[in-house]
């Protein structure tokens, strides 16, 4: 879909601003903990599963966020690969 672009910078930005996985929101709200629905009033947030930080060194420095694969499930991995590819 033409929003998956905007979506997936959402949950980089999500994942890099909280330095965890989105993945951990998405339960966490599944769960019952709605108020976290409330956080874009206050920064970018896309509690969506498939955006993941990028560690080098044991620091954050930067992530990937991935929508608009076949399920959230794809997004998650697809996420998880490219963030261990290491260059050099």
């Amino acid at each position: 879909f033409t929003a998956s672009a905007e979506v997936a910078i959402g949950k980089a930005t999500t994942a890099a601003h909280f330095k965890k996985p989105t993945s951990v929101f998405e339960e966490a709200i599944t769960k019952g903990r709605v108020t976290m629905n409330t956080l874009p009033a206050v920064t970018r947030f896309t509690p969506l599963q498939g955006g993941v930080p990028i560690i080098y060194n044991g620091e954050i420095v930067g992530a990937i966020g991935v929508s608009g694969s076949m399920s959230a499930q794809q997004d998650e991995d697809i996420a998880k690969v490219a963030a261990m590819i290491k260059f050099d």
